[in-house]
């Protein structure tokens, strides 16, 4: 999905059977090996200066209290850009801010790409992850925003 912002979220619908917990420590282990396997492109370091230049993975709207643009919402950013579900065969050539007020109506009349998603369990891809995390030797620490 567009944010109407600066970047995308990837939305993946899972099942019921996945506690909170679970789909939070998936996000935030997926982030790191992602990081640690293309260090000169991605980080996920919370702090700007900290990033220099890499494209910063965002997890921490998989924490509790935490919120996220809903797909369609309407950003208030310089040409009122919305908040757009895209296909993945969209994410190449999509921008981030795309979407607009005044082409709403053409959003509007294609296919909800997040509606028509099948749950999934999500168990597999947390042991992988998992194994991935055991065999890179990445430890998950706790993240404290006033503190990282």
């Amino acid at each position: 999905m567009t944010t109407g912002s600066n970047g995308y979220h990837i939305v993946v619908r899972i099942g019921p059977e996945a506690s909170f917990d679970q789909v939070g420590r998936f996000a935030h282990g997926m982030t790191a090996v992602l990081a640690a396997s293309h260090p000169e492109v991605l980080t996920s370091e919370f702090r700007k200066k900290e990033r220099r230049g890499r494209v910063f993975v965002d997890w921490l709207r998989n924490r509790r209290a935490q919120t996220g643009i809903a797909p369609f919402s309407l950003r208030a950013r310089p040409g009122a850009p919305v908040a757009a579900p895209i296909g993945w065969d969209e994410i190449e050539t999509s921008d981030p801010q795309h979407w607009t007020l005044p082409n709403g109506a053409e959003l509007v009349a294609r296919s909800d790409t997040i509606a028509d998603l099948e749950p999934v369990d999500g168990t597999a891809a947390f042991a992988a992850v998992e194994q991935m995390l055991a065999e890179l030797d990445i430890e998950l620490k706790p993240f404290d925003r006033f503190r990282s």
